[in-house]
């Protein structure tokens, strides 16, 4: 494991990043989180390059990024996809603030979900779908601004879930439409 988390990835090429993490019971200990990097080539590739395991996710995130960038891990990658964490993102556009960033559709329609009755989950999850599903990134804004408008006023912290974080939503379209389905 040592050897695997510290070789050099200067002759890796990749085009995008995916970053997740986990957390893990420890049962009567503190839990911990298991931070991962994948990285994508542009044909769909996936290769998994680090992982840490860190209590803080503040800690963990620098732990992983950092340990990416001494092993040369920057050339090529263009855009990294997360879950989107406060703290993954202030880290990211710490350690590697040259590569845009996309939150991750799955993610994201989770918290919105969240945020919506029961009875309007199927309903609103499959208008989120189409938002992504959008042939091109105006299409898509404009899905998402009728969705946005359907539920901001009775479900106001649904619909700025959404607004928030727009940019990063809909990052994917600058790329090859053939790569969306990687990211």
């Amino acid at each position: 494991y040592q050897n695997w988390n510290e070789q050099s990835l200067s002759r890796k090429r990749y085009a995008y990043l995916r970053i997740d993490s986990l957390c893990i019971n420890g049962g009567a200990a503190p839990d911990r989180h298991l931070f991962s990097a994948t990285g994508v080539s542009a044909d769909g590739y996936r290769e998994l390059l680090g992982m840490v395991i860190e209590q803080s996710p503040t800690t963990g995130w620098h732990s992983l990024l950092i340990g990416l960038k001494k092993r040369n891990l920057q050339e090529g990658i263009q855009l990294v996809v997360s879950d989107g964490g406060l703290e993954v993102w202030s880290a990211f556009s710490e350690i590697f603030p040259t590569i845009r960033q996309q939150q991750c559709w799955n993610s994201k329609i989770a918290d919105v979900l969240k945020k919506l009755p029961k009875k309007l989950r199927d309903k609103a999850k499959d208008e989120l779908w189409e938002v992504y599903r959008s042939e091109t990134k105006e299409d898509a804004n404009q899905t998402l601004d009728e969705f946005i408008e359907a539920y901001q006023v009775k479900y106001y912290e649904a619909a700025e879930c959404l607004t928030s974080e727009r940019d990063k939503l809909l990052s994917f379209y600058a790329f090859p439409a053939e790569h969306w389905r990687y990211l």
